[in-house]
């Protein structure tokens, strides 16, 4: 059994500028480990998804270069290597966007992220919020919705199953979910029944905090316990439930989600948590990011992001939540940057290689890619980055945080805004020994540029030459099922009756004649190449 250090306020210091961590990593203390994660500590689960995308290749990927390994796979080569990074005037870079001060983006860090290239939703999708995680038919495109089935997204699939939490939930919260919501779980998820819903989230730190911190219990515990609410009212569920002919089918399903909801309140006032001594928050990131000019206030974003990020690991720490959720609508954008409307003006006109008549007319001078691209980095740095580095410290169950935990930085969408091809993705943390880190992979088929229907690189809204090339990869929901195996929750729980993690929609992506091989379609069952230890 693996013994669980007590947290103390040496470990956990609080202040408003954000969180300091006092001990030290000490790695003779943990227990032995393997693999970047303890044996035996519990896993955690963070997503961060970012709204639209549209970063060329060459701001969001590192260069080929680093691509050293290939195999044939699922009918085509892929390709890996392991990441390596530059500093210059004393910034760190894996690739323009995945870059940041080289204080904080160290040699270790490189080594703890993974860049995944190659992982499509096979469909034009058009805009999405539960797409990321699994929910493809929580999309704005309704000639496609019908054939898409609603599902939970995966971090409700892992906030929900007792084999992700080793036993029994003692967990005050089952999922964290932040600013936006790209979460969905059916409307009865303790019985995985009902509707599928989309979640609320919560863009403020105190709320969340106070729902996942609590004072440090009692010694003993009182002499006489009130009676569960559940047990109290169980008879007369039981003869609502089984005897009373009048009850419905709806008002059946209705009564059981009600029972539901109860027995997980309860679970949550009866869960004993040992926390130590936390000082909450002051400042409201609410508040902070209503200001007007928040999405072009850079200073604004980064305390917002590092106040909700305090909050994440706080809840790690007192081990009261194992599974978090973050939204941004986009990316951050600097000072002197102006759009009336970024997701018509930026992200819509991102592909665009030269100006338009009309913004030459209005004064622009810079093309929106060069104003989009490094507001991801941003997004990378002040986000991505901040968490991972407060993660970056002794676990009380052993090892490392960080190292116990895996992170997912996806955006909705490709190289165009409403594209689904190559979602970018990239990790961080070993998911407790299982997920492979330090690694780029690319896994497009580059036998076929399926640009060549769309566009010929002679038009101002077509992209430069040196991005005029789009390959298909694998498909994005095979990367979905690799995280679940990685935070080792059994197929039984989660995989279709066919295999895998759902079946996608299989109209082929770009020119009618354009099929996905069956061996391509075959792969979606199985671990990605390269990504699990």
């Amino acid at each position: 059994m693996v013994e669980i250090k007590p947290l103390t306020r040496r470990m956990l210091l609080r202040g408003t500028g954000g969180i300091a961590v006092a001990m030290p990593f000490l790695p003779s203390l943990a227990p032995r480990s393997h693999a970047g994660g303890a044996l035996g500590a519990p896993k955690r689960f963070i997503s961060l998804i970012t709204g639209h995308g549209g970063a060329w290749g060459q701001f969001q990927y590192p260069g080929d270069e680093t691509l050293t390994e290939q195999q044939s796979y699922a009918g085509h080569t892929i390709r890996r290597g392991d990441l390596v990074s530059t500093v210059e005037d004393g910034v760190r870079q894996i690739c323009p966007i995945l870059s940041g001060e080289s204080s904080a983006l160290t040699d270790e860090m490189v080594g703890k992220i993974s860049v995944l290239r190659g992982l499509d939703i096979p469909f034009y999708i058009s805009h999405h919020w539960g797409g990321c995680m699994g929910n493809y038919n929580a999309t704005t495109n309704e000639e496609i919705r019908p054939s898409l089935t609603p599902r939970p997204t995966i971090d409700q699939l892992m906030a929900y199953s007792d084999s992700f939490h080793g036993g029994k939930v003692s967990v005050l919260e089952r999922s964290l979910l932040i600013n936006q919501s790209n979460s969905y779980g059916w409307s009865d998820p303790q019985a995985g029944s009902g509707e599928i819903q989309r979640l609320p989230a919560s863009r403020n730190n105190i709320e969340l905090f106070d729902r996942i911190f609590v004072e440090q219990p009692p010694d003993e515990p009182p002499e006489n316990p009130r009676p569960l609410v559940v047990d109290r009212l169980m008879a007369q569920y039981n003869s609502l439930r089984q005897s009373d002919r009048r009850l419905g089918a709806a008002d059946r399903i209705r009564l059981d989600e009600h029972m539901s909801k109860l027995d997980e309140l309860e679970r949550r006032l009866t869960t004993v948590i040992s926390c130590g001594d936390v000082e909450a928050p002051t400042l409201n990131t609410e508040q902070l990011s209503s200001a007007q000019d928040f999405i072009t206030n850079t200073e604004s974003q980064r305390e917002v992001w590092g106040l909700l990020n305090d909050v994440i690991v706080t809840a790690l720490l007192c081990d009261t939540c194992r599974v978090v959720s973050i939204g941004a609508d986009g990316p951050f954008f600097a000072q002197g940057v102006t759009f009336a409307d970024w997701h018509q003006e930026i992200a819509h006109q991102a592909r665009n290689q030269s100006l338009t008549q009309e913004q030459l007319d209005a004064g622009v001078t810079v093309l929106p890619q060069h104003d989009l691209w490094p507001g991801y980095q941003a997004m990378f740095e002040y986000q991505f980055l901040d968490l991972m580095t407060k993660l970056n410290i002794e676990d009380p169950y052993g090892g490392n945080l960080l190292d116990n935990s895996l992170m997912v930085w996806q955006q909705e969408s490709g190289r165009f805004t409403h594209d689904s091809l190559s979602l970018p993705t990239v990790t961080a943390g070993g998911a407790g020994g299982t997920w492979r880190t330090g690694q780029y992979i690319d896994f497009r088929d580059r036998s076929r540029n399926v640009m060549e229907e769309w566009v010929t690189g002679q038009e101002p809204s077509d992209p430069p030459p040196e991005e005029i090339e789009l390959y298909t990869g694998l498909f994005h929901s095979q990367f979905l099922g690799t995280v679940l195996d990685a935070m080792e929750m059994p197929r039984a729980e989660w995989e279709v009756a066919t295999g895998g993690y759902g079946d996608d929609y299989k109209t082929p992506y770009g020119p009618e004649e354009f099929v996905h091989p069956a061996a391509r379609e075959d792969a979606r069952f199985e671990a990605l190449p390269w990504a699990l230890v």
